[in-house]
């Protein structure tokens, strides 16, 4: 066997560096998949040959749902692997507590590939990396790519300190991806992607800073945003995320504007979104359509809570109506329950905002109807085993949307409403407790004071009324 791949072989399956058994080998004859094949018969690693695949795009095409991470090259004469190997990993989709990882999160090549002379020490680190990355693992793919000081392995660095929620390191492995733009530049987009993850980086460094940090953080994010967009051309995933980035952004310079200003920003986030979603298929791509839907909705509600106008308002509050309902029908209850749980969650609180904006009766009542139904439905996907703060919240919404429809109809009707909402109200305080949630705490109890006290005036005046029909 030629040496490189042996060396590669040995640093693939030494040590169980490769956290999956499952690599996929590409190559026009087949060779590499052979000399990777020779010896070795214990090590922890299945070879899948990907087929006739002539050239990089029918090896991806092949690789699609088989594996973690493929490689795709030729032996060249002299025994070694050629220089245009391709790793190519699939986007994190790992669930947690039933939810979609946000497809917007990072963004990702398809494939990198390596200049002719990396060797096999680097090549296997890179591949474990990246299978551990694909499998959720951000700290297994961490452990493994600290290690390699090349600039491909710095890209996956800070892809996996991103989605580990550690903003200010993967900012930090970005800029050292941009450090070697030139001679990255003849080898894909990976320059461009790496300063559009610094901007997404330092978009929620910006957003949990003090006012005036945050405002210029997010002022830098903005503009590196834009350059990205400028520079990976005209891809319509990476155009849909720059949008849908540059609207979050616009959405949290909103909260730390003046008053006076935050109406324009929420309408320039609005339109950011809906730019988005002109480049996303709601056929082949439903999770990113869905969270564009449910982040323009809030924008909505939002930008509602800030105009004068009543009527505007409204609209506004039905068009939020509108975007929850084609998120909620885009993700099903069965494979995603945590985000249906959350378009239907969103659209309680949404309905009840329309209910105490509403003139007649009638409507008032119908609107705190389907807020009610609403928050019943997300509760039916959620619960305590899950993510429980969530399970707490919509308990939470769910009896303010029962208290405010028990003061409407009153009677013996109302007092059942309000008992309901007490009790709702009490499961929710089982996880919002004063010393973990204390906020929130103070929240919940404040609503089921309120709560108590309807519940037993109503409950005395259907005590009298009974009095007086039995007299």
């Amino acid at each position: 066997m030629p040496s490189a791949l042996t060396k590669f072989r040995e640093w693939l399956t030494g040590g169980e560096l490769l956290p999956v058994d499952r690599l996929l080998i590409g190559a026009p004859d087949g060779a590499l998949r052979e000399a990777m094949s020779q010896g070795a018969p214990d090590a922890p690693l299945t070879l899948v040959h990907t087929g006739a695949a002539a050239t990089e795009a029918d090896a991806l095409r092949a690789a699609k749902g088989k594996a973690h991470a493929m490689l795709w090259g030729r032996i060249v004469d002299g025994g070694g692997l050629d220089g245009g190997v391709v790793f190519a990993a699939h986007p994190p989709r790992v669930a947690r507590n039933g939810a979609m990882v946000d497809p917007f999160k990072t963004l990702e090549p398809l494939a990198v590939k390596f200049a002719p002379g990396a060797s096999p020490r680097f090549l296997a680190q890179f591949l474990a990396g990246v299978a551990y990355y694909d499998l959720g693992r951000y700290h297994d793919a961490l452990r493994v790519l600290d290690n390699a000081a090349e600039p491909e392995a710095a890209y996956w660095r800070g892809l996996a300190h991103l989605m580990a929620g550690q903003d200010e390191e993967a900012f930090a492995a970005f800029n050292a991806v941009m450090d070697h733009t030139e001679s990255l530049a003849q080898r894909g987009a990976l320059p461009a992607l790496a300063f559009g993850n610094a901007a997404l980086a330092l978009r929620v460094i910006g957003a949990r800073g003090d006012s005036e940090g945050a405002k210029e953080k997010l002022g830098q994010a903005r503009e590196m945003l834009s350059n990205f967009a400028a520079a990976i051309g005209d891809d319509p995933w990476y155009q849909a995320a720059a949008h849908y980035h540059a609207a979050g952004i616009l959405v949290e310079l909103g909260g730390a504007a003046e008053e006076s200003a935050r109406a324009a920003l929420l309408r320039e986030a609005m339109e950011q979104y809906e730019q988005a979603l002109a480049l996303v298929s709601l056929r082949s791509q439903p999770a990113a359509w869905a969270v564009i839907h449910r982040n323009l909705a809030a924008t909505r509600r939002e930008l509602a809570s800030r105009v004068d106008d009543p009527a505007e308002a409204m609209a506004l509050l039905k068009q939020s109506v509108r975007s929850l309902k084609k998120s909620a029908a885009a993700v099903t209850r069965q494979q995603w329950p945590a985000d249906w749980a959350a378009a239907h969650d969103s659209l309680g609180d949404t309905y009840e905002e329309m209910a105490r904006r509403a003139a007649a009766p009638r409507e008032k009542l119908q609107y705190l109807a389907a807020a009610v139904g609403a928050c019943r439905a997300a509760l039916s996907a959620r619960d305590p085993n899950g993510y429980a703060p969530d399970w707490a919240a919509t308990l939470n919404n769910l009896a303010s949307a029962l208290t405010s429809l028990a003061t409407m109809v009153g009677g013996s009707h109302g007092a059942g409403l309000a008992q309901e909402a007490l009790r709702h109200y009490d499961q929710a305080l089982t996880v919002f407790t004063e010393t973990h949630f204390a906020r929130y705490h103070q929240g919940v109890s404040a609503n089921r004071a309120h709560a108590m006290i309807l519940a037993a005036r109503l409950a005395g005046e259907a005590s009298s009324a009974g009095e007086i029909m039995e007299t």
